[in-house]
């Protein structure tokens, strides 16, 4: 998909490409390619009700006048149910006084499993008031389904949900949008995020974010992001800050747009920007892209591109915590196998090239979906996995830790 935009004098064609991302695979939120259609709110956010802010599926209450959001981190055997909006966007306005004998059920267990919820104002936040409880069932690895029931105002709600595999098993999305217009579009966490890039006249570059589904407006905490920027084919690197720039209609404290000022000496030259750390929905991510048209006119693939990507988004004590302990797929035996390394201590003086075209039987790296470097490989669960950079062979070791259901064989990540 080219994208053209007007430069003083000239023609530039943005393709959009190259995500990279770490993934710590909490249920997707949701994109595809049309324009936000407004919903009843008039803040543009899909009305569809896929799943709720915080990454979980919904159970509906009453006519949509309530949504309870189901989530779980099996690491802590907790489950936190949010009461949301109409909209399944955000909180809802009740005083938490006024809610009461939250109850939920998981039906696909053997005896079925009934548990009291309890206020967690901690957990609690403009994305949702928190209801939360410990099992040791919710420290198992499956689908839940079951039922959330409540009391609001007086007023008796139920609803059903139910949780399924469906966005692990999904052909992975591209990360080059060819059918979606607008600016550089770069797939996130394996396609669960999106992010589109717009550049302007001067340097000004804005950032979106939407779901899984490109017409659903996503919102992150509002923070200011890094981004390492360079001139494609040169070595050395720039960093500019992108701030948060709520849209109307944003959550306080959360937006959905980002804006910085690309370096003045570079924003009409094709460029290679990489943002090694994003939070959304309490998680970190990274990705990378790059705008592949010369000033010129002359147009490349990007294949090859050596991107400015940092070995590792965690430093000291929190990487040794991450590659060097134990948990979900990730073993000892692992650890023994990759020499006791840490990634930034293996992929030292590592230049990540990103092939963006893999060939069908290419391998492909499990993050990014570009074309894997066989020299950026990792062991997990005995198994040998190749990345096309460094951040990413962390971001899949999170997944193996964290979220063991969604780490498939090697050999399913190869280019069909």
């Amino acid at each position: 998909m080219n994208v053209f935009k007007t430069l003083p004098g000239i023609m530039i064609g943005w393709i959009g490409l190259s995500l990279m991302l770490m993934v710590g695979c909490e249920k997707p939120a949701s994109l595809s390619a049309t324009k936000a259609a407004p919903t009843k709110s008039g803040h543009g956010h899909d009305h569809s009700h896929d799943e709720g802010p915080h990454g979980g599926v919904l159970a509906e209450w009453g006519n949509e006048e309530y949504h309870a959001e189901f989530t779980v981190d099996h690491g802590k055997k907790l489950v936190v149910v949010y009461l949301l909006d109409e909209h399944a966007a955000k909180a809802a306005n009740v005083p938490v006084s006024e809610i009461k004998n939250v109850t939920l059920t998981i039906t696909n267990v053997k005896p079925p499993l009934t548990l009291e919820l309890q206020h967690d104002p901690a957990l609690s936040n403009a994305k949702g008031i928190a209801f939360t409880a410990t099992h040791d069932q919710f420290g198992k690895e499956m689908d839940f389904a079951g039922n959330v029931g409540g009391t609001v105002k007086g007023k008796v709600y139920s609803g059903d949900f139910k949780e399924t595999d469906a966005g692990h098993d999904k052909k992975p999305h591209s990360s080059h949008l060819e059918d979606h217009p607008g600016g550089i579009h770069v797939a996130i966490a394996q396609g669960r995020y999106f992010a589109e890039a717009m550049f302007h006249q001067g340097g000004t570059m804005h950032l979106f974010l939407f779901g899984k589904e490109i017409h659903r407006v996503l919102e992150a905490e509002e923070q200011t992001i890094t981004a390492y920027v360079r001139v494609v084919g040169t070595k050395t690197f720039s960093t500019f800050t992108l701030k948060a720039d709520p849209m109307p209609g944003d959550t306080e404290g959360y937006t959905s747009r980002f804006v910085g000022e690309v370096p003045k000496e570079m924003w009409d030259q094709p460029l290679e920007i990489s943002i090694p750390s994003i939070t959304l929905a309490g998680k970190r991510y990274h990705f990378a892209f790059q705008t592949i048209e010369s000033p010129h006119g002359t147009t490349g693939h990007g294949n090859d591109a050596a991107t400015a990507m940092p070995t590792s988004t965690v430093e000291g004590e929190s990487e040794r915590q991450l590659y060097l302990t134990p948990g979900g797929l990730y073993t000892q035996a692992d650890i023994e196998a990759n020499g006791r390394l840490t990634a930034s201590e293996k992929f030292k003086n590592f230049n990540s090239a990103h092939d963006m075209n893999p060939k069908p039987g290419d391998k492909i790296c499990p993050i990014t979906f570009t074309k894997a470097n066989p020299r950026c490989a990792w062991i997990i669960n005995g198994q040998s996995y190749e990345f096309c950079c460094p951040p990413c062979v962390e971001e899949f070791v999170k997944l193996a830790k964290e979220e063991p259901k969604a780490v498939k064989p090697p050999g399913e990540y190869v280019k069909k």
